[in-house]
C-alpha cells in the first residue's frame, strides 16, 4: 500500500462589504466580501491545490487560469471535484482531510459542524477523518488587517 500527504494553500484578498464569504460551500455571513475570478470559495482551491499535488499534477491554474472569461465567476466546487477525480483516476482513495482557515475579522466556530458534514459529504469521509482548524493573525500582516483570508489544506490518500 502506498501512502501519499498533499498540501494546498490559497489567499484571496478581502474588502469590506456586507457580503457572506463561501467556505467549502458554506455561506459564512461577513463584513468582508472576498475578491476572486472565480466565486472566491479559498477554502476548495486550497484542497484542489493539495490533490493536484498528490499526482504532480502542478495547482488549479494550470487548469483554471484567473485570467480567462471561461473560468470568471465559476462555481470553485467543480475545480476541488475536477482535482478529486485526477486522484481517482490514478488510484488514490483520499481518506482524511485537514484544512486551517487563517481569517481576523469574523468568528467561524459556529460554521465548523456545516464545513465538516460539507466536506465529508463531498468526499465520502467520516466526520472523524475530516478536521477543520480557525486560527487568526493575531493582527499582523494582510489577514491580521482584514485584507485577506488564508487556508492550508493536508490531504492523505491510500493507493493498494
Amino acid at each position: 500500500m502506498k501512502i501519499k500527504v498533499g498540501y494546498g494553500y490559497d489567499i484571496h484578498r478581502l474588502e469590506k462589504g456586507d457580503s457572506s464569504l463561501l467556505l467549502a460551500g458554506v455561506k459564512v455571513s461577513s463584513p468582508y466580501q472576498v475578491i476572486a475570478h472565480s466565486d472566491g470559495d479559498v477554502l476548495y482551491h486550497s484542497l484542489a491545490n493539495a490533490l493536484l499535488s498528490i499526482v504532480g499534477a502542478g495547482d488549479i491554474g494550470t487548469y483554471f487560469p484567473d485570467n480567462s472569461e471561461k473560468t470568471k465567476n465559476m462555481d470553485s466546487r467543480e475545480i476541488v471535484l475536477f482535482a478529486k477525480e485526477e486522484c481517482e483516476k490514478r488510484g488514490y482513495e483520499i481518506i482524511s482531510i485537514c484544512v486551517d482557515i487563517i481569517l481576523e475579522a469574523v468568528r467561524l466556530s459556529p460554521y465548523r459542524e456545516k464545513i465538516q458534514n460539507s466536506l465529508s459529504s463531498l468526499f465520502s469521509l467520516e466526520k472523524e477523518d475530516v478536521n477543520v482548524a480557525f486560527n487568526t493573525k493575531e493582527g499582523l500582516g494582510a489577514v491580521g488587517q482584514n485584507e485577506a483570508i488564508e487556508v492550508t489544506s493536508l490531504v492523505t490518500v491510500k493507493k493498494d
